[in-house]
């Protein structure tokens, strides 16, 4: 049975199974016998079995507190564009003065360092259960037929 065709008005019998003149290609599957309410020569591809995993945590760790570098001796500065005269109680900062963009220069915060604290913790990992019934191989369905003498 590698998919050869038939000639359907010499073997009627095959042609009630096998319709269109064409045998099926077993080629890398195998015969199953059918279950009730199944039909005959009915293809199946193969399935794994229903199972899943172990191993649905992951280990805590404790990665503590973490620090930036201490060297935070510095000024920021913005490009402003005020019209000479032009004042505000606004701002902690040194204007060079005149009607062309100025540049405003910030405070300096000296030498500091930023931490943050991550700790213990863990991540959770789900693995879902995958599969069908039974394993089986790519297959199709057949009557076993058994002579009994």
């Amino acid at each position: 049975m590698k998919g050869q065709a038939f000639d359907t008005d010499l073997y009627p019998q095959t042609a009630a199974i096998y319709p269109d003149g064409t045998l099926p290609d077993m080629r890398g599957r195998g015969l199953i016998g059918k279950e009730d309410g199944e039909i005959v020569a009915s293809f199946a591809e193969g399935q794994v079995k229903s199972h899943g995993h172990a191993g649905s945590t992951v280990s805590s760790t404790n990665l503590g507190t973490k620090y930036t570098s201490t060297n935070g001796n510095h000024r920021h500065y913005t490009r402003g564009g005020y019209q000479g005269g032009y004042t505000s109680s606004y701002h902690n900062a040194d204007a060079a003065g005149g009607s062309h963009g100025n540049v405003l220069y910030g405070n300096t915060t000296g030498n500091h360092n930023h931490s943050v604290a991550i700790g213990t913790h863990g991540h959770s990992v789900t693995i879902a259960t995958f599969g069908a019934s039974k394993n089986t191989i790519d297959h199709l369905k057949c009557n076993w037929i058994v002579r009994l003498a």
